[in-house]
Formats: C-alpha cells, structure tokens, sequence
C-alpha cells in the first residue's frame, strides 16, 4: 500500500540497498526518461514488499523477475532492464512506439477496434502474455485498429504512404 500512491501501468525497479554499484547507476541512467527507479533503504518495508536485499524487483501490475545484485555484470544488467521496463501488455500509441521498437525484443501485436470494446480479447491477450512472458523475448502489446485505419489514410492522402 505504501507504492500504491506510484499509480503507473508502466514497470518500476526497486532494490533495497545501502549502496548502489556504479553499474547499476550506469545502467539506471539509460532507461531514466521512461521507468521509475526506487531505492528502498527501510529493511522493514523491504521485507514487507518481499524484496531481497541486493536485488532489483521489477514491480508492475503483474509479477515480474528479479535480479541479483551481487552478480552484477553490466551487460547483463543492461539487457534485463531492457526486457523488463515494460509492462505485461502495452499500448502502443506514437508515444510508446519507438521504445517498443528499439527494445531489440520480438513484438506480438494485437490490433483492436477500441471503440468496439476490448475487454475480452485483451483479457485473453494478458493470459496468454502471462504463459509466454518467461521466453524473455517478446513484447506484448496492443494497438487501436481504428486510430492506425485513419492515420494510414490521412498519410497515404498526403502521399507520405502509398
């Protein structure tokens, strides 16, 4: 309840650490202008959101993997912050697109008529995120059909498209 004032559909990472390796600074830093970096120096509070010391939770709506501090490799690190900075399942719009894209991550993408309602297909969508998100590779998300329709149009009208 203490995080639930951080209301995001977005990942967080959390570690609870008295120091932080340059690392993971480093690493921190290249995903800054789009995740939430939160270091939790209270061990009491550490305990009660169940994270380890010396490892980074990935927090979010749906459970997410760890890290383990103490084998900090940056490389490592750096790809597990990339796999991980998303949530479950995204909507991509022309804010979250090239991120997606630059992730280096397969995307699986689910058009949708979003005036039409979406509650059951993405339901179905999360699910069977849920089932494949441990492959680590792939990036589930989905997009207003609709909206794409009508920028395609406008864009082929400018002869941007064909």
């Amino acid at each position: 309840e203490e995080l639930n004032s951080c209301q995001t559909d977005d990942n967080f990472f959390l570690t609870c650490s008295e120091n932080l390796s340059d690392d993971l600074i480093k690493a921190a830093k290249l995903y800054s202008e789009e995740c939430f970096f939160i270091n939790i120096k209270n061990g009491e509070l550490c305990d009660k959101l169940n994270i380890k010391a010396n490892h980074l939770h990935v927090g979010g709506a749906e459970e997410h993997a760890t890290y383990d501090l103490s084998k900090i490799d940056f490389e490592e690190l750096k790809s597990f912050m990339n796999k991980n900075r998303f949530p479950l399942v995204s909507k991509v719009d022309h804010h979250t697109f090239f991120n997606l894209r630059s992730s280096g991550n397969n995307l699986i993408l689910l058009l949708l008529d979003l005036e039409k309602g979406l509650n059951a297909h993405l339901s179905q969508f999360t699910h069977y995120a849920k089932r494949h998100k441990r492959l680590g590779e792939f990036i589930f998300a989905y997009i207003d059909g609709k909206y794409y329709e009508e920028v395609k149009k406008k864009k082929s009208a400018e002869g941007i498209i064909p």
